[in-house]
């Protein structure tokens, strides 16, 4: 919504109200794949692309494009978006659905509401989207079976491999959670069929908490203060379920209490400031070497 809809944040904020209520509103019997009916997800996602595409130039109602008409003029192009999903048939990949176009590893434009989908189809919740690619048709679930809750390390190499962002430096990086969860089980009702045991012991392998990637993050930026941010509201949210449209008043109490944490008020402090360099501040680092692909002592040997 924000990215490839270019919508203001207010808006996007409503029209997830909006999905959310119509999506999870009704349930399907519990021996059928998902929770939820995807025919009611995909209809709301098309509902919002169709009503917040008029202003972009390659509009198409419902069916506009994923990937967009790219400015020459502009360098590098507009905001640049990605979304992860996995190929059911292999959970240790996860392909990107891009709104520019890249020289590798590209798939095969789609709708908006397609890749929309793919990156919603949580496990247990949506039965997975089919959508049609060169090499036949392959089947998207949501890009958390494989650890992609927290896709930190895959926007790096992202903006790394990216032509247009290639030796450039980097102001800040910041990354929104969406709340801490605290170790849970699953609950019986996901079993009861054979493949969504399977799909749960895998769940419970990988582990879904976003915490370890933030770690790993944190760990690589230690000695680069004021680069990398974290804001994840660390009471109450996490245990708020994907499910749960009603709660968005506890959502709200509690977001607002993270924020006005002295800890959270100094972090948005320095990452405002951070956000506010520019390209000249000879202390910013490379994108390759926010990426890991080029160390400090690599970049001290070549300067």
């Amino acid at each position: 919504m924000l990215g490839r809809l270019r919508m203001p944040v207010e808006a996007a904020i409503e029209a997830y109200r909006t999905l959310a209520r119509t999506v999870f509103g009704e349930t399907k019997l519990w021996w059928q794949e998902g929770a939820f009916k995807a025919e009611n997800l995909e209809l709301a996602i098309k509902d919002v692309v169709n009503k917040n595409c008029s202003n972009l130039p390659e509009a198409n109602g419902s069916n506009t494009r994923m990937l967009e008409v790219q400015d020459i003029n502009q360098d590098p192009p507009q905001c640049c978006v990605f979304v992860c999903a996995v190929a059911r048939t292999t959970l240790d990949f996860a392909p990107r659905f891009r709104t520019y176009p890249v020289h590798e590893c590209a798939l095969d434009d789609c709708f908006i509401w397609e890749a929309a989908r793919a990156t919603t189809a949580a496990t247990t919740y949506f039965k997975p989207i089919s959508i049609k690619q060169k090499g036949g048709d392959i089947e998207y679930v949501d890009a958390g079976l494989n650890r992609r809750n927290n896709p930190i390390q895959e926007l790096l190499d992202e903006a790394a491999s990216y032509h247009h962002f290639r030796g450039r430096r980097v102001a800040a990086i910041i990354s929104i959670g969406t709340g801490r969860k605290p170790p849970k089980r699953l609950p019986k009702y996901e079993l009861h069929e054979v493949h969504r045991y399977k799909v749960a012991k895998t769940l419970q392998k990988i582990v879904t908490d976003c915490q370890e990637s933030h770690q790993v993050a944190a760990k690589r930026f230690r000695d680069i203060p004021g680069v990398y941010f974290r804001f994840n509201v660390d009471q109450g949210v996490g245990n708020v379920a994907l499910s749960e449209w009603e709660a968005f008043q506890t959502l709200q109490t509690d977001t607002t209490s993270y924020v006005m944490e002295n800890d959270t008020t100094v972090s948005i402090d320095q990452a405002v400031t951070a956000l506010n360099k520019t390209f000249e501040d000879h202390d910013m680092i490379t994108i390759e070497r926010a990426a890991g692909i080029v160390t400090a002592r690599r970049v001290a040997k070549h300067v």
